[in-house]
């Protein structure tokens, strides 16, 4: 809702008025300052009735019409400022508005933000585990079951062939691994131990 053309033709108004009002005081001054200029000055007596007559046809009616014209005046100050009042409530209705809008976007960046923080809590949860388990998997040690009973049978089959022999020295012994190949050997020695003792 544009006011301005309004607003400007009520100060428009309110100018005109105004010197309107204002010419019309100077007028109802001009036969009060005559009539005591003749009195005081010129000592010319004007009878109590006529000096009233005078003054109250003259300076009566401009100083009326010097008063209805700042009365209006005041009516038209009223009318500017109800729709400068009007022109406020409109942005303020518009700035509301804004405020809406401009909410609603921080409200969506809130929810990616969050979205945001849930998904690299996520990605960090994931890679604390996977640290976890590359340090654990660092620091586990085990003994090497699979090459020693692979050892063990060749060793075995070794001295069935030559039984006379003595190559019990060569008999092989159990190292320890660590990293893949240790849980390799523990998944290997629950194997065997599920197949030799779980019934």
């Amino acid at each position: 809702m544009n006011l301005e053309p309004r607003k400007r033709k009520l100060q428009t108004r309110i100018t005109l008025f105004t010197w309107i009002g204002g010419i019309s005081a100077v007028a109802a001054l001009i036969p009060l300052i005559w009539a005591g200029f003749q009195v005081f000055q010129s000592h010319s007596f004007f009878r109590e009735n006529e000096l009233g007559d005078f003054i109250g046809g003259t300076s009566g009616t401009f100083a009326s019409f010097a008063a209805l014209a700042f009365v209006y005046v005041g009516f038209l100050g009223q009318q500017l400022q109800i729709l400068m009042q009007q022109e406020e409530l409109e942005m303020n209705r518009q700035e509301l508005k804004d405020t809406r809008v401009e909410i609603k976007g921080q409200k969506e960046q809130l929810e990616l933000q969050n979205k945001f923080n849930s998904e690299t809590q996520i990605k960090n949860t994931f890679f604390k585990l996977l640290d976890t388990y590359t340090l654990t998997k660092s620091q586990v040690s085990y003994h090497n079951l699979i090459d020693y009973h692979r050892e063990l049978a060749h060793f075995e089959a070794e001295t069935r062939k030559y039984p006379a022999s003595d190559i019990s020295k060569y008999k092989p012994k159990i190292k320890s691994i660590k990293e893949d190949i240790a849980f390799e050997n523990i998944l290997y020695y629950l194997e065997e131990w599920s197949i030799n003792h779980w019934k």
